[in-house]
């Protein structure tokens, strides 16, 4: 009785929270996406942070555990004077990245809004929920995709060998995927360590003496597959099999191996990656851009014209599209269209073009009358 008396409290909760959400329009999602957006993209560290709720991020992650006060505060304390999404995601988009509202998802009675993030050539997703604090509306939560999992959870882990600490009853009254995580955490932070000085056999070894639950762990798997990628083809095969087999559908998987796949020349695997992740997030003109430099790279030009000419088309200031197309053009020596994406880049987009005779992509082009002309038709800085 007991026991389903707390399942009818929790479902009570949810729907009330549900209902609160329903509430919500997509027009005042919307709202909040376009602040965040600019905020983001005009390095406004200050004003994302603003419409991210933290102490509400800070309850879900301390949810469940009993602990003095004083303890769970200094903890709340030393994230919010240490964490901030507007400086990780600011930060970012400073690197030549972008920050990007996609589309306003309904997940389970919750408004979600779902952002790209570009930066330095690589594309990462971040889905955040939308709830009301007060009377203001803010992101509580993010999903960030090549963690694969939420901000919360992130937090989670950190916090509850603070908390084990402070009550050593605890193990028995959190869930069982987290009471391992705590019995395990010596071996498991030894792993985490191989991982960061390229110790993959060791990292391995540890991996594969942990219990069955925390080898189906998908943070621990994401941790297996980095390991793998550069030890063994097998191993990787494997790893990546695990992860599917136990988190069917997540789009963390796909997104982790599009790289993996492109380094180790899997450019077949890889395509397939990028569809997937295109499935995940309901379309990416974006993830076109990725195809396109996939066909550059095996030396299918015309196939990489048609996939960059759709992202162009879908979004036609995104200057990585045509940035990519310029290459493209060169590859195909093609030095007239070269010059015209030039001008776009510079004179349209207002992006900072590096100078091409020190870019080993760019040797013939840069030899050639067009490039010549063009440098000469340029204005004197």
């Amino acid at each position: 009785m007991r026991t389903l008396s707390l399942v009818a409290c929790a479902l009570l909760l949810a729907a009330q929270l549900n209902a609160g959400q329903s509430a919500i329009s997509d027009a005042e999602a919307t709202q909040l996406a376009e602040k965040l957006e600019t905020a983001a993209n005009e390095g406004d560290v200050r004003t994302f942070d603003r419409n991210f709720d933290f102490e509400a991020l800070l309850d879900t992650a301390t949810a469940g555990t009993e602990v003095p006060a004083a303890e769970k505060n200094a903890f709340r304390t030393g994230v919010k004077q240490n964490l901030s999404m507007g400086k990780i995601v600011c930060g970012s988009v400073e690197q030549g990245g972008a920050f990007k509202l996609l589309r306003v998802r309904d997940r389970k009675g919750e408004k979600v809004l779902l952002f790209r993030l570009t930066a330095g050539g690589g594309v990462n997703y971040h889905e955040m929920k939308v709830r009301k604090s007060g009377t203001r509306l803010c992101a509580v939560d993010a999903y960030i995709y090549l963690a694969g999992e939420w901000l919360s959870q992130t937090l989670r882990r950190s916090y509850l060998p603070l908390v084990a600490h402070e009550n050593r009853g605890l193990l028995d009254k959190l869930m069982s995927n987290e009471s391992e995580y705590m019995k395990n955490l010596p071996q498991l932070s030894a792993m985490g360590e191989a991982l960061r000085n390229g110790q993959k056999a060791k990292g391995l070894k540890i991996y594969y003496q942990l219990p069955a639950a925390l080898q189906q762990d998908k943070n621990v798997l994401i941790q297996r597959i980095a390991l793998a990628s550069q030890h063994d083809e097998k191993e990787y095969s494997l790893a990546a099999a695990d992860f599917e087999k136990f988190h069917a559908g997540d789009p963390a998987l796909h997104l982790i191996l599009i790289d993996a796949h492109f380094f180790a020349k899997r450019f077949d695997k890889a395509q397939k990656s990028i569809d997937q992740v295109d499935a995940a997030v309901g379309g990416d003109p974006y993830l076109n851009v990725l195809r396109a430099n996939l066909y550059c790279v095996a030396g299918d030009t015309a196939a990489a014209k048609v996939a960059i000419i759709k992202a162009e088309t879908a979004e036609p200031k995104m200057s990585q599209a045509f940035l990519t197309h310029l290459l493209i053009t060169v590859k195909d020596k093609d030095y007239a269209q070269s010059v015209k994406l030039l001008n776009k880049l510079e004179n349209e987009l207002g992006v900072e073009l590096a100078d091409l005779r020190t870019v080993p992509d760019y040797a013939d082009f840069v030899k050639a009358t067009e490039y010549a002309a063009w440098m000469k038709s340029r204005p004197k800085k």
